[in-house]
């Protein structure tokens, strides 16, 4: 139930992507309107603060009727030293990540990084001691929970930073660049629209394919999938047809991780952690999506622009090698999980 929880969850948020995706790229199109066009994302967003007030209940009810009493609710909440240098460490670290791709390496990044390896080393002795952290480093750990976690930083570099560089290469005229596919805003939503929806094939199929398969099987091969599309960027990237079939075998294996990380690492922590271990990988997986971004920015700006201010090939050549590879080192990090040790979701 869990895994099949877990595969809708995704699949209805890809949908929402798919619909956000193809409604952007027309509407910038029809109204040449950037600041309209952000402006939906914000208001749809808003508008899941009622859904949660309104539908999405509360599970402290649950927790009582399972003999949790209000102390230990209570020490649940304690750990407020622990999430505040978590915050400041992440801040640090955007800091340094966004100067770094709008700067270069300089003093400025140093110093930033510098602030993140201190506030990190406090966090750390924090979350050692106490007795309910924000995040168990001890449990993230161990050997089933530690390749699920760094599975999904790596992860994040194809699913979060490689969306902008695809983006971009749509666009970019190969009639002046020499590469890119030359579509309009409207027409590169359709090749984001066909990636998102293989992603959300992906995350559905997750439930039927573990009634057959382990689950650290399933992750196993959403990693060598992701790997797969990605690497057949390099030689075949001229067409569009050959593009949006590197993304669809990219996206089905994407979704499958997707789908299959939260749960993995419900299974492979104790009861009383299943929410933080879950909540670390999504937090894991954008940390990692924002470093595979400041390394991207910075390969797609080396070797100079062309005529028209395109990024050179050589960039997109080397985002796509560092999203197979990446996750190519998830599919060996998975083979350290016990087999059979995630089947508790």
């Amino acid at each position: 139930m869990t895994r099949r929880a877990a595969g809708l969850l995704v699949g209805a948020l890809e949908l929402g992507v798919i619909v956000g995706a193809l409604a952007g790229g027309h509407l910038i199109t029809l109204t040449g309107n950037l600041r309209l066009t952000l402006a939906i994302p914000a208001i749809v967003t808003t508008l899941c603060v009622g859904v949660i007030l309104l539908w999405v209940k509360d599970p402290a009810p649950a927790a009582a009727a399972a003999g949790e009493g209000a102390a230990e609710r209570e020490r649940r909440r304690g750990d407020v030293a622990g999430a505040s240098l978590l915050a400041l460490t992440i801040a640090a670290l955007m800091g340094a990540l966004s100067l770094l791709r709008v700067q270069g390496l300089g003093w400025p990044v140093l110093a930033f990084v510098a602030v993140a390896l201190v506030l990190g080393y406090l966090f750390a002795r924090q979350e050692l001691r106490h007795t309910n952290p924000t995040l168990d480093l001890r449990v993230l750990g161990t050997r089933r929970q530690g390749p699920v976690q760094l599975t999904a930083f790596l992860f994040g570099a194809s699913v979060l930073g490689a969306q902008a560089p695809l983006s971009t290469f749509a666009r970019t005229d190969p009639s002046v660049s020499g590469h890119g596919l030359g579509l309009s805003s409207g027409q590169a939503s359709y090749v984001i629209g066909a990636y998102v929806l293989s992603l959300a094939i992906g995350a559905l199929a997750l439930g039927p394919l573990t009634k057959r398969v382990a689950l650290r099987d399933a992750l196993i091969a959403g990693a060598l999938l992701t790997a797969l599309g990605y690497a057949l960027f390099l030689p075949n990237h001229a067409s569009l047809a050959g593009v949006i079939a590197n993304m669809v075998i990219a996206g089905v294996g994407s979704g499958l991780l997707v789908a299959a990380l939260p749960p993995a690492a419900a299974a492979a922590a104790p009861p009383e952690r299943t929410g933080m271990a879950t909540g670390a990988t999504n937090a894991i997986k954008t940390l990692g999506g924002a470093f595979a971004s400041a390394v991207f920015g910075l390969a797609l700006a080396h070797g100079g622009a062309g005529t028209d201010g395109s990024a050179p090939l050589s960039g997109y050549l080397t985002v796509w090698s560092i999203c197979a590879g990446t996750s190519l080192v998830a599919a060996l990090l998975l083979l350290r999980v016990p087999r059979g040790s995630l089947q508790d979701a």
